[in-house]
């Protein structure tokens, strides 16, 4: 079945179900071998074609919540015409099925139309399509019941946009005539500057910037089609309608009855499923009339409710295209819990001689058109049981069945993809829980503040530059560099398996670094609540070096392991602070500006050398289920240069933690890893060395915008002092996910910041400083420890994203604290996190704020 992914817009995200045969050595029957056989071949081919066959029966839930929205919009929207009360009492026809937009590709797709849609529901056709056809007698036009045709000639202007601004503009005076009460002549213009231009639909509704208003076409035929049908009077005589398109080609019947057979599917809304790009797909629509009506109307809504469209868009996220549109008007009319999803026996094609604004398709020579969407057409193939040859040299598709087999049931559909099913995605829809002890969700002052602040924090080094890690192992070359570095100061974190302190101090300067031994941590920080609640053998001990840092006088922390060795010249200079020194590395600095770019970005590939293969590499916490996306173009991406002074200026604007990368063994996860890219299998080593780009052109560093989540570690990252309260790793995850989690809460508190206009701090992304010489690891227990990051990541990352949309601050009272603690009381309840994290993070933060006295960003 399938499953919503939690998004902060709608996404169809569907599971992959993976099926296995087992044939047993016996030789119990031909016809069991031949069955098993045949199930694996259609198992394989339910994987290929990334789309599942079964009719989705559960509705798709909206992840913005109408309480959330009502702070912001009035919702409901209530429609236009008053259709949900009128009846249907013997139509004269049972349906009417609209082509919106042209009738590209006829000369492909009539005959399997007609044969497979109109000759089998047997619905009336109307046209809402452009004036600007070259061929108005195709099949489409002669068999069209209505045609409404709109001149596109009328208001043709040099300026795509301008022209469809008139065009918006015809049909807000069309419907002024039909609903004089909702719409005036100054409500248009108020609609055209605040939602048009000020909300910028007529760029976010087309596919790229240089597509003004593709999308807007799609809504402009929409209300045309709907005004057409309301002074038609034509709402009364079809108990059902739909929208389609006519470059579809039908590889079987339509499933009309199977979708409008029960009273019940009367209140549903059909969708075909895929193709959604984060709202709902716009190529086809099936309703029974009144619902159909709702669900149209997008302009018709924007004209009428102008300051809600406005509203939604400063302050909840923008509308970037036309499937996100109507996903967003479905949730303001409160129908979206009326739409399923119904896997399509047809798919959009090309002919050799069509223009499109979209893909140009897979072509196919034997067939003389290219399909545009590769996956519907293999969904097609199943949905419709074809057996398809592919022949590699020629790139042709046989279709082996003469006359393709009925449909099959839902019953059947549901049967197959059950059995076949063998997993279900992460994902965090709904709260497993909640958190109820009150003591741990207010940050307040604490009752031994005075106490802890005035315990002595002396230290035998004390600096504003401080390096912390944890060991078990012996004194490395990386931690003898730390011992001799100018003006840094360095803490190490023992555990109970770590040495001896008393070894350890013997091998350095012990007035350069301090090694915390257990009795060492609990004599100093015995009275602070984060050393009651560390665990033992666990990375989150680290963050009792934090702390030891800044009780001694730490503005910069450099957050690193024992097996990174510092790369001359700074291994004895000091570790690069970008703000104040690191014209020292001749760096310049680009800002990551690519639109495409709005969720997650793999940063490793912009050093990569080549485009080879061996370059496909990601960085560790990286959401794996978009990998093939980004080895695509993000090598490519677009970035603008951005001047020094802008990264160290305004206290408000500043890059607050900075990433460095490793080379030798970079920070790649156990995935990697297992199939050989940092692994030579032939080697007595068994190590390859891997090695970023160091050429000139590759001397930059990269600002990370917070809407963009890029995992970073706690191996060679600088943290400044506005950055401490996010520098607490979570305790109840494996040490190999607890950095990145952390990563990951740390830019959606600095995304909120920003959202709110409290503050700019950022991220900055930087090339090599360090070789990586990794301590002994079992790759399969990595791999085993990292589970969460491979299974997770997708669905956290765009939880995250919606939880910084909606998080509103007190203006009167910005505490980061306090927006650092909700959002980990919220991770917990999604059961991302345990109980002891949330309450580790709140003794953390007044450990800090109370006990130290750091204040960072609490203002009333």
């Amino acid at each position: 079945m399938f499953h919503s992914e939690d998004t902060g817009r709608w996404t169809l995200y569907q599971l992959r179900n993976v099926g296995k045969c087992k044939l047993t050595a016996t030789r119990l029957s031909a016809l069991l071998i031949l069955i098993c056989v045949c199930l694996l071949i259609s198992l394989i081919a339910h994987e290929w074609s990334k789309s599942a066959h079964i009719v989705n029966d559960q509705p798709l839930s909206i992840n913005i919540s109408r309480a959330d929205l009502r702070a912001v919009v009035s919702i409901p929207i209530p429609d236009a015409l008053n259709l949900t009360s009128q009846s249907h009492s013997e139509p004269a026809r049972a349906c009417l099925v609209i082509i919106l937009g042209q009738t590209r590709a006829h000369q492909l797709t009539w005959p399997s139309f007609q044969r497979y849609f109109l000759d089998e529901t047997h619905c009336d056709l109307a046209l809402s399509v452009g004036s600007n056809e070259e061929d108005e007698s195709n099949p489409f036009y002669r068999h069209a019941k209505y045609i409404w045709k709109w001149d596109e000639t009328q208001f043709a202007m040099a300026n795509d946009s301008e022209s469809w601004t008139h065009a918006f503009e015809y049909l807000y005076n069309r419907s002024m005539a039909y609903f004089p009460q909702r719409l005036t002549a100054k409500h248009r213009h108020k609609w055209i500057d605040r939602v048009f231009y000020a909300g910028n639909i007529s760029r976010t509704l087309g596919p790229t910037a240089n597509q003004i208003g593709s999308g807007g076409i799609q809504l402009f035929f929409r209300l045309f089609a709907y005004l057409n049908i309301v002074e038609l009077g034509l709402v009364q005589q079809y108990k059902y309608m739909m929208h389609t398109r006519s470059d579809y080609k039908y590889l079987c019947k339509f499933p009309w009855m199977e979708l409008t057979r029960n009273e019940t599917e009367i209140d549903t809304i059909w969708i075909t499923s895929g193709e959604a790009f984060g709202g709902v797909t716009d190529r086809n629509l099936l309703a029974s009339t009144p619902l159909f009506m709702s669900a149209i109307d997008v302009l018709l809504s924007m004209f009428m409710e102008y300051e809600t469209w406005n509203r939604y868009m400063v302050h909840v996220e923008p509308v970037c295209n036309v499937e996100t549109a109507l996903a967003t008007h479905f949730l303001f009319k409160g129908i979206e819990q009326k739409v399923r999803y119904y896997d399509q026996p047809m798919f959009a094609v090309r002919a050799n001689n069509t223009w499109t604004r979209w893909s140009s398709g897979s072509w196919l020579k034997q067939q003389h058109l290219a399909v545009k969407y590769i996956g519907a057409y293999r969904t097609a193939l199943k949905v419709c049981a074809l057996h398809i040859v592919v022949n590699p040299d020629t790139n042709a598709h046989d279709e082996h069945t003469a006359t393709p087999p009925p449909m099959a049931t839902l019953q059947q559909y549901q049967q197959l993809a059950g059995s076949a099913t063998s997993g279900k995605s992460f994902s965090m829809d709904s709260k497993k829980r909640h958190f109820t002890d009150t003591r741990f969700m207010h940050i307040r002052k604490s009752q031994n503040a005075a106490k802890i602040a005035s315990k002595s924090m002396s230290s035998a080094c004390r600096s504003e530059y401080w390096i912390v890690l944890t060991t078990i192992f012996n004194v490395t070359s990386a931690i003898f560099d730390y011992n001799a570095m100018d003006t840094w100061c360095t803490v190490i974190v023992g555990d109970s398996k770590s040495m001896e302190k008393r070894i350890y101090d013997s091998y350095l300067n012990v007035s350069k670094v301090i090694y915390l031994d257990v009795d060492a941590q609990r004599h100093i920080f015995g009275e602070m609540n984060t050393f009651n609640i560390t665990p033992f053998n666990h990375f989150g001990r680290k963050n009792l070096g934090y702390l030891y840092a800044m009780m001694n006088g730490a503005k910069y922390i450099y957050d690193t392991d024992d097996d990174n060795k510092v790369v001359p010249p700074f291994n004895k200079r000091g570790i690069p602070i970008y703000q104040s020194n690191a014209n020292l590395f001749k760096l310049s600095v680009r800002e990551l500006s690519d639109e495409r770019i709005n969720d997650t970005f793999n940063v490793f590939l912009l050093w990569t050398k080549s485009d080879d293969h061996e370059h496909f590499i990601w960085p560790r916490g990286y959401d794996i289920s978009v990998l093939p996306h980004s080895f695509q173009w993000h090598k490519r991406v677009q970035m603008r240069p951005i001047s020094f002074a802008n990264t160290s200026g305004d206290e408000s604007e500043q890059h607050i933690i900075t990433q460095w990368l490793s080379n030798i063994e970079p920070d790649f996860d156990a995935l990697q890893r297992l199939i050989g890219k940092n692994v030579d299998f032939h080697s007595a080593q068994f190590t390859k060395q891997y090695l970023f780009d160091s050429a000139p052109s590759k001397r930059f560093a990269v600002s990370i915008p917070n809407r963009v989540y890029v995992p970073f570690n706690a191996q060679m990252t600088v943290w400044q002092r506005q950055a401490f309260l996010f520098l607490y790793l979570p305790i109840t995850v494996h040490g190999r996910v607890s950095d990145i989690w952390r990563s990951y809460f740390a830019q959606t508190v600095m995304h909120i910041l920003e959202l709110n206009g409290v503050r700019r701090w950022k991220l900055l992304y930087a090339p090599v400083l360090v070789d990586q010489f990794r301590n002994s690891h079992n790759y399969l227990a990595d791999f085993q420890s990292e589970l969460p990051l491979y299974l997770q990541t997708h669905a956290l990352l765009s939880w995250l994203h919606r939880f910084a949309m909606h998080y509103k601050v007190n203006a009167k009272h910005v505490s980061v604290g306090q927006i650092l603690l909700d959002l980990y009381v919220a991770l917990y309840e999604y059961d991302i996190i345990q109980e002891d994290d949330v309450k580790g993070v709140y003794l953390w933060i007044h450990d800090i704020v109370d006990g130290i006295g750091i204040s960072v960003l609490s203002t009333s």
